[in-house]
């Protein structure tokens, strides 16, 4: 989901007119959703999740459906200068373990066991409790991940986070040529220290799952293929998973001339039909088992995305309230940051997220 610059409390939206108008032309949820992923692995859940359960039944009604995922921005900063995101031009702001415990605690009420909680930024590792944050969502029993650029990862920070019960850490890779990597990221040996990093981590905690995070666009349409080849080819990578390019992330309002931009015109497609001929080469490649983590339905939806361009709309009716909580550094609560939160976690409670007027009227406006 598009993810906010900044963030105070009692902001109507944190996006612009523009922003909230392109939501239903190209919605970054709708189109890398998060139920690609598959988080069924069991896992042992601690005792607290007893009282959980409790919860879960006692407010359980047939007509809502909880949130199954939640994303949380625990840094506001980053130290990359990507090309199809703005988010390097915060100011790093970090979310603080005391209010991440009271965010974990509304959400226990609100979650089933073993729901994933995603990690993140900007640069989630800019934060320096990212690790307590990590134990602290472990403690409820959540299944925590989190998406990185690599780039800050160290030896001791891979041997601290190897100590952790990660579910999952995923790196962005757009790239397997280092100097192509690096201009997208901005920054030199993005693509030497993440290998680095997958290899110590699996080798210090062989159960943490690692993940490949993949932007189709233009600058790296012939590249693709070759991308999967090496993932397929690695035991030590889980899964990799598309997302297509959007405008990049935190433009202003008036930059909606991005494809054709001299800054950022090698990101989105020149040929419908070569996107085309690539989506329909990694569908049959999941079919014959590639490690591809989107589904195929999603994979077709990014066909039809890239075919009709200026004329897409997504097809499917947002029913976002039904599946995600997005969550700010500062505990403000959402279902999407185009539209106005649902309240800080020091004035909600569970009643007040799944069935107050606010967060119906909410509903309504989305859907």
């Amino acid at each position: 989901a598009v993810m906010p610059m900044d963030l105070k409390p009692g902001m109507k939206s944190i996006l612009s007119n523009s922003d909230k108008n392109s939501c239903k032309e190209g919605c970054f949820f709708l189109l890398n959703c998060f139920t690609a992923r598959e988080y069924r692995e069991p896992i042992s859940l601690p005792k607290i999740l007893i009282e959980k359960e409790r919860i879960w039944k006692k407010l359980d009604r047939d007509t809502t459906e909880r949130p199954q995922y939640s994303s949380i921005i625990v840094e506001n900063g980053c130290v990359m200068e990507c090309k199809m995101c703005n988010y390097w031009k915060n100011k790093p702001e970090h979310m603080n373990p005391v209010t991440f415990e009271k965010v974990m605690e509304l959400l226990t009420q609100l979650m089933k066991p073993r729901v994933p909680i995603q990690l993140n930024g900007g640069e989630p590792f800019l934060n320096h409790d990212l690790t307590t944050l990590i134990n602290i969502g472990n403690r409820y029993g959540f299944l925590m991940a989190v998406v990185t650029s690599g780039y800050l990862l160290n030896e001791k920070k891979i041997e601290e986070l190897a100590k952790t019960s990660l579910f999952t850490l995923s790196f962005s890779v757009d790239s397997l040529i280092p100097e192509r990597q690096d201009f997208l990221r901005g920054r030199k040996g993005v693509l030497e220290k993440t290998v680095a990093s997958i290899t110590l981590l699996k080798k210090l905690n062989p159960e943490i799952k690692i993940d490949i995070l993949t932007t189709l666009m233009e600058f790296n349409r012939d590249e693709i293929l070759s991308l999967v080849n090496w993932v397929d080819k690695n035991p030590l990578i889980h899964k990799i998973y598309f997302q297509t390019i959007n405008r990049p992330l935190l433009s202003k309002g008036s930059d909606q001339n991005w494809k054709e931009d001299k800054s950022t015109w090698f990101l989105w497609p020149r040929s419908k039909e070569k996107m085309g001929e690539l989506l329909d080469a990694l569908i049959k490649l999941k079919k014959e088992g590639s490690k591809i983590n989107n589904t195929f339905f999603q994979l077709e939806t990014f066909k039809n995305y890239f075919a009709e361009q200026e004329n897409y709309k997504a097809s499917i009716k947002c029913k976002i309230y039904n599946y995600a909580l997005n969550v700010d550094i500062e505990g403000n609560f959402y279902y999407c940051y185009a539209f106005p939160p649902i309240g800080n976690f020091r004035e909600l409670s569970v009643n007040s997220i799944l069935f107050s007027e606010k967060s119906e009227n909410l509903k309504r406006e989305i859907g």
